[in-house]
């Protein structure tokens, strides 16, 4: 189940290339709704930032932008102790208490509490809904109102009540729609770029194709991380949506260059902040 996280103003500031500069960006914010449920007063950007300083990052925080500071980038560092402590960053987190933070952290109680918790049962249904892709309109399924919502939610119900597995029932949307419903999670391959007239585009799907993982390391900046899913830039161009959104294009190029003349991903990072963070 999707947890949500909150914390006190629109984002979490990270301090990503500037000194004594604290750039606010609402993407990270969105990744930690992903991961965590944080209330009272972990409702706080002092999870990532030093208390004395808000332009400095605190271990959490630091570790966070080490790890990439990208979607994966809270999985990754989920059973680290990054204040040492003794408990992990998730442990603490999912305790309320900060895990940037070495004087706060949980008590024997609440560790036993946590450890005693079940898990929540999902619905069959949402694990596979939820993450599937719109093939006409590139969004994440359950935030489209295209025609063909419908029928996919046919073949999943359909599926699942004939005791099909979730193997089969992919197997069946991707007979009638192609792979580009699947989850992207489930798709390594980007867009051919044959596929694509514009030269602007055929070359930025060119790029995508060339250096994925340089994609892979950055966020997307035109907000398709609510609506679509997409995890970092690589996702946009593993389907329609990179032709379509001229800041996937502007973005890759940027990366194609800067990757190119050999700059180090914080430098490559922070230009990306620079040029398009203002958009959100």
């Amino acid at each position: 189940m999707r947890r949500a996280f909150v914390c006190t103003g629109l984002a979490i500031a990270l301090s990503l290339a500037m000194p004594g500069r604290a750039l606010a960006y609402n993407w990270y914010y969105d990744l930690a709704k992903a991961h965590y449920t944080l209330t009272g007063r972990t409702q706080s950007c002092v999870v990532c930032h030093a208390r004395s300083a808000s332009e400095r990052l605190n271990p959490y925080g630091a570790a966070f932008l080490a790890a990439g500071a990208g979607a994966r980038s809270i999985a990754a560092i989920a059973g680290v102790d990054s204040d040492g402590d003794g408990f992990t960053n998730d442990v603490e987190l999912r305790t309320g208490h900060f895990p940037g933070e070495a004087a706060d952290f949980p008590d024997p109680a609440q560790v036993r509490a946590l450890k005693a918790r079940k898990p929540v049962l999902r619905d069959p249904y949402l694990e596979i809904y939820e993450t599937l892709q719109c093939p006409c309109c590139d969004k994440l399924v359950m935030n489209c109102k295209c025609d063909m919502v419908p029928e996919i939610q046919r073949i999943v119900r359909h599926g699942l009540e004939a005791g099909e597995s979730a193997k089969t029932i992919k197997e069946r949307l991707v007979a009638k729609y192609g792979r580009e419903v699947l989850p992207l999670g489930e798709r390594s391959e980007t867009l051919p770029p044959e596929r694509f007239t514009e030269p602007r585009i055929a070359s930025a799907y060119r790029i995508a194709a060339a250096i994925p993982a340089a994609l892979d390391r950055y966020p997307c900046f035109c907000a398709c991380y609510q609506t679509s899913g997409h995890v970092s830039l690589l996702d946009c161009y593993k389907n329609a949506h990179g032709a379509r959104c001229t800041v996937c294009l502007d973005e890759a190029e940027v990366i194609r260059q800067m990757t190119e003349a050999k700059k180090p991903e914080k430098e490559i990072r922070a230009a990306l902040l620079s040029r398009f963070g203002a958009r959100h």
